[in-house]
């Protein structure tokens, strides 16, 4: 499959679409349904000619802007992923970029103006699906050029692109029912808000909806509904909290809950589930372009407990602290802790590593914290494995907090350099301190000449935060210092951040943690 091409596929492919419109004209003639008339049909083959010659006419340009593109590829995925993957994720984003690509053609005039022709046509057919307008390939090249750029083979997108448009004909017939399963994939409402008290708001209906109902009858369970029982009072629409009528403005938008958190297990609790549409009430089209909120869907934000067993020979616990570890871990390398949220009650307060399910006694390396409520410690010398930090209180087997992780081979070639000095040419850098910090935090580097410099913090979300320094830097060595202020001047928010320092080829990435 790596060797097909695009004219293996129409080779392929059209002699079984030309079948299967052979097919659904017999079909629909021995059903006495006439799909096709000739005028609709004679249409249909004059948007045809013309969208396939203006195909042909910028195939040259589009393929090579692809291949252009491709040099500058965010991720290198045919070195990352075997090539059958790379067909199956290509697939995928091409189905996903032609949704959006539908969806704005339904949203934004210019894009209906072209798109409206194939929804021109009196009859539902197979045929239908090749009704497109003359310029529908031009309108497609800005959507279609973020494939090259993630990464994905020109040449596979040029070949999945014709079978997946082949494919596309499947939704254009009324000779299919249901597709089964198939139809699971999709959003649907939940069956527990079309109940009889709320048959006015769904076209006086009572349905149950198969894909949630399926979920339940697996013992899942609806974190919103749980929460907010009556879906009369509390109906939690999230889809459409932006259009209120179809692009057309002739019928009233469904509003229904269609984006849903289910759950299962003993050990968790549904603390809260809640629709959200940013800070603000969002406004309604045409007035939504200053809506904080992007999207046309609600978000649905649950918030859950776990009860957590951490070895075999510990009882289930309630873990209050916090422990992370900066980094990825690699064996006999020094690797650094940190934590927050700790009991701070006594100077006996300690913090240790463990092999993972051993008994409270069997420590690897122990250090006191003191009596304080967040810190770091730094622990080396471990090989291979799955281990355990644990902090404990009262000088004891007090447990008041857990965190698990593995040690993996340090010849891996994906090290993270994690907390030894990176050494690069003409470039040196340390570890930041003190981390966790409130609220000044040292990045220390030494530069052997005059160099380029950026080092800009971002947020968890990826947002830019504050620009550190970017411009060049003479020799010596250097400490910057972060105030946890933005590039406004205004203090951020307590929470964990990343900031990316660049010298020359070398780049690095280093979470930070604010507390207050």
């Amino acid at each position: 499959m790596t060797d097909l091409t695009v004219n293996q596929v129409y080779a392929i492919g059209a002699p079984i679409v030309l079948a299967m419109i052979l097919a659904e004209v017999l079909i629909s003639s021995w059903q006495n349904k006439n799909y096709y008339k000739a005028n609709d049909s004679i249409c249909t083959l004059g948007l045809l000619a013309g969208n396939i010659a203006m195909a042909f006419a910028i195939k040259g340009f589009a393929l090579g802007l692809h291949f252009y593109l491709y040099q500058f590829r965010l991720i290198d995925l045919a070195s990352l992923i075997p090539t059958w993957a790379m067909w199956a994720m290509t697939f995928v984003l091409i189905d996903f970029v032609f949704y959006i690509y539908h969806r704005m053609s339904h949203r934004v005039r210019f894009l209906w103006a072209i798109h409206m022709s194939h929804h021109s046509s009196e009859e539902m057919n197979f045929a239908v699906s090749f009704r497109q307008a003359w310029f529908g390939p031009v309108s497609k090249i800005p959507f279609f050029i973020v494939l090259p750029l993630l990464g994905l083979d020109p040449t596979i997108i040029a070949v999945a692109g014709v079978v997946s448009t082949l494919w596309g004909i499947v939704g254009h017939t009324q000779i299919f029912g249901k597709l089964g399963p198939l139809e699971w994939i999709f959003n649907t409402p939940s069956h527990q808000d079309y109940t009889a008290a709320t048959a006015s708001n769904h076209c006086e209906s009572i349905y149950q909806w198969p894909v949630t109902q399926v979920l339940t009858d697996n013992g899942m369970i609806d974190a919103f509904r749980e929460i907010y029982s009556d879906p009369y009072i509390d109906p939690g629409n999230t889809w459409s909290p932006i259009y209120e009528s179809n692009p057309d403005n002739i019928l009233p938008e469904p509003q229904d809950r269609i984006d849903l958190i289910f759950y299962k297990g003993e050990n968790i609790t549904n603390l809260s589930c809640d629709i959200s549409i940013g800070s603000v009430d969002a406004n309604y089209y045409p007035n939504h372009l200053e809506n904080d909120w992007p999207s046309d869907h609600a978000a649905v934000v649950g918030q859950f407990e776990v009860d957590i067993l951490s070895g075999e020979n510990l009882e289930p616990l309630d873990i209050y602290s916090n422990i992370d570890i900066i980094g990825e871990v690699y064996e006999n390398e020094e690797f650094l802790v940190v934590f927050d949220n700790a009991p701070g009650v006594d100077e006996n307060q300690w913090i240790s590593v463990f092999n993972l399910a051993a008994s409270a006694t069997e420590y690897l390396e122990w250090h006191y914290t003191g009596a304080i409520t967040s810190g770091t410690q730094t622990f080396s010398g471990l090989q291979q494995g799955d281990y355990e930090i644990r902090i404990f209180q009262d000088n004891y087997y007090s447990q008041a907090g857990v965190y698990l992780f593995s040690v993996i081979d340090s010849t891996s070639t994906d090290i993270d350099y994690n907390v030894n000095d990176f050494i690069k040419d003409d470039f040196k850098y340390y570890q930041p301190y003190p981390n966790p910090f409130n609220p000044v935090i040292n990045i220390q580097y030494d530069l052997n000449k005059d160099k380029l410099l950026n080092i800009t913090i971002y947020d968890m979300l990826g947002r830019q935060v504050k620009t550190l320094i970017n411009g060049l830097q003479t020799s010596g060595n250097k400490i910057i210092q972060w105030n946890a202020t933005n590039d406004q001047g205004q203090p951020v928010s307590a929470g964990v951040y990343f900031y990316i320092i660049e010298a020359g080829e070398f780049k690095q990435i280093k979470k930070i943690i604010l507390l207050k």
